[in-house]
């Protein structure tokens, strides 16, 4: 079953970043899923292991709940890679408004982090008389505003 491998090469590729206990299992998931590409069947049984291992922490806790998950695991690692693929959708989605938007709405053009700037282009004719303490200019754009400033 390669859905769990491909699961388990996200999980613990970055579990083993942190943590020497996860390696193990990366190195199975990476050679599962190296196996599974070049069209040959996976040799580590990593899902078994994986369905056994969670199956026995879980009958501590509820043994209905270990059943459940046991005959389950398929649908279950399903689940995961599609909750997996868009984590990763949404995260290279985020990535990318950062590195183009920065931390400005570009709906409104206001900055979170940088309050008095702006990203709107028809801000930069508008002019503002600047009343704070520490403004250098009295006639400043919009966009170069970094203290308290009122319309002229």
């Amino acid at each position: 079953m390669m859905v769990f491998c491909i699961v388990g090469f996200v999980v613990f590729g970055i579990l083993a970043v942190f943590s020497a206990k996860y390696r193990t299992y990366f190195r199975e998931t990476v050679r599962c899923i190296t196996r599974q590409i070049t069209l040959r069947p996976c040799d580590t049984q990593f899902d078994e292991k994986m369905k056994s291992k969670i199956s026995a922490k879980l009958i501590g806790i509820s043994p209905k709940l270990a059943g459940l998950v046991y005959k389950r695991f398929s649908i279950i690692s399903w689940i995961f890679l599609i909750l997996t693929i868009i984590s990763i959708v949404l995260i290279a989605q985020t990535a990318y408004n950062l590195a183009v938007y920065g931390t400005c709405d570009p709906q409104t053009g206001n900055c979170v982090f940088r309050p008095g700037y702006t990203i709107n282009e028809s801000c930069a004719n508008l002019t503002y008389d600047c009343i704070a303490i520490g403004c250098s200019t009295n006639n400043a754009t919009i966009c170069d505003i970094t203290a308290n400033c009122v319309p002229s």
